[in-house]
């Protein structure tokens, strides 16, 4: 009678497998039931005055702390529509020339870069930029719009 082993390479190497198949799923975060929104809003970073510590005056009218002046460099806008097409998995870099901006992206023509362009119009705005060009890779422009 012929003795037989305990199939152990078959076990480590299935094993293995449903280790792999947990750590890619697991990386990957998020759930794909989630509903997206239409429009990604993008909110400048506002600077905010610290609270008044117990028993210290408030300022008067006289000496109200003035409010937070609009950034006029528009480094800020432009790192935060960045970061929302980064999120998005729109990967694009995005410069500054004069008063427009350029987006240089393989996905110019994707609804979902118009939805993130759509949500930055504000903050992009409000920092002086007024025409956004969405460049492909080869250079030829997909997109001009105003803002």
């Amino acid at each position: 009678m012929k003795e037989t082993r305990f199939p152990l390479g078959a076990v480590i190497a299935a094993v293995a497998v449903a280790l792999v198949i947990v750590v890619v799923f697991g990386l990957r975060g998020g759930s794909d039931d989630e509903p997206e929104p239409d429009v990604v809003p993008i909110q400048p970073a506002q600077a905010t005055a610290p609270a008044p510590v117990q028993g210290q005056a408030q300022p008067s009218a006289i000496e109200a702390v003035p409010a937070a002046q609009p950034a006029t460099n528009p480094s800020a806008a432009v790192a935060d529509l960045e970061r929302a097409l980064r999120q998005r998995r729109l990967w694009s870099t995005v410069e500054v020339e004069g008063a427009r901006i350029d987006v240089r992206s393989a996905a110019c023509g994707d609804s979902e870069m118009t939805r993130v362009i759509d949500g930055a119009v504000a903050s992009l705005r409000g920092v002086g930029l007024t025409r956004l060009r969405c460049l492909a890779q080869s250079g030829a422009v997909v997109l001009e719009r105003d803002l």
